[in-house]
């Protein structure tokens, strides 16, 4: 059963108040995946966003026919925010990497929230542009990286 307080294991919700908590839990539906299980696969279609409260889920890619892990994300993590806002298909393949409890945010439910609770919206649109800062901060890194072993 989802309930708010599961909100507070995501960095991000730490300065939202027991209201805001309670009023945004409502457009989300909950999932469990067990382990190994494919919660998205690469290139499909999809318009959801996921919010990891408990286990670990694999990131991963199929490069020259294998899949290849890009990273193993932990409770208190998102991802699926691209589809959330684009109409591309999903860049990565996600599987539960251990049993895993997901907070799921469809488009609709997404809509929803901006025309019934702008204020709350807002803030959420300001934790995933953080979430996805953080992420082009850190393929910069590994680019640069990168680069110093092509030189």
């Amino acid at each position: 059963m989802k309930e708010y307080s599961d909100l507070k294991k995501f960095e991000g919700f730490g300065q939202w108040n027991d209201t805001d908590l309670k009023g945004f839990i409502e457009y989300f539906e909950e999932k469990l995946f067990k382990v190994n299980e494919i919660i998205v696969n690469e290139q499909s279609e999809g318009q959801e966003l996921f919010l990891l409260v408990d286990g670990k889920v694999r990131v991963e890619r199929e490069v020259m026919g294998e899949d290849q892990t890009l990273k193993i994300l932990e409770k208190g993590e998102l991802f699926g925010e691209m589809s959330l806002f684009d109409n591309y298909p999903r860049s990565a393949t996600v599987r539960s990497f251990e049993d895993s409890k997901l907070l799921i945010m469809e488009r609709k439910g997404y809509d929803k929230l901006r025309k019934e609770k702008p204020d709350l919206a807002n803030k959420f649109l300001e934790l995933v542009i953080q979430t996805l800062s953080m992420r082009l901060r850190q393929t910069n890194k590994n680019l640069e990286i990168l680069s110093l072993w092509l030189i």
